[in-house]
């Protein structure tokens, strides 16, 4: 595996879930925390922070395992220990195994944070409006949002959507698209 192309893409990938997951939302401690909209909320200020240990708490335990099990097969093809040690602070599959799955995505996402310098300036600038959300069945609500930001001086805006399952009481994220298409090409 080419550490050049996995870090680019890995780049490209953060910088696309970023601008979708990285404004800014003042949030008090008397909102409904059970909500999709104050989950989403609490999530994107937990991202714009750069809290991985908290957003890890606002995903679904479906989605954290599912991407937990995306990565072990590079961690496996990694005959150069470089991405395995890069991302994840790990020498084999046998020690990635170990991790907790919460664990797993605070390494990555904290790892590809710092490679992506283009992050701050938009998690700095960034601001949105929440507009309500969509139900699909009775354990799927799509929570939709615009986002404003500036991304190189640039002014940007984005109507996205973050999609939220039902855990219990309450509501977790589910992993995006850009998480799919980044395994998808760092498997190439």
């Amino acid at each position: 595996m080419n550490k050049s192309k996995v870090i680019r893409l890995c780049a490209t990938t953060v910088i696309i879930a970023m601008l979708i997951a990285a404004p800014v939302l003042n949030v008090s401690a008397q909102t409904n925390v059970q909500t999709p909209e104050a989950v989403a909320a609490q999530y994107i200020e937990a991202t714009r922070a750069n809290d991985w240990a908290k957003c890890a708490q606002f995903l679904h335990p479906d989605a954290l395992a599912k991407m937990k099990r995306m990565f072990a097969p590079l961690v496996v093809a990694d005959k150069t220990k470089n991405f395995s040690v890069d991302f994840f602070g790990v020498q084999n599959i046998a020690e990635y195994e170990k991790l907790p799955d919460a664990v797993v995505y605070e390494r990555l996402m904290s790892n590809l944070v710092k490679r992506v310098p283009a992050y701050k300036e938009a998690a700095a600038t960034s601001e949105m409006q929440i507009l309500g959300h969509v139900k699909e069945g009775t354990d799927i609500v799509h929570v939709v949002y615009r986002m404003n930001m500036k991304i190189n001086g640039a002014p940007v805006s984005k109507m996205t959507v973050m999609s939220l399952k039902s855990d219990g009481k309450t509501w977790r994220a589910l992993l995006t698209g850009d998480f799919e298409a980044m395994f998808t090409g760092l498997s190439e």
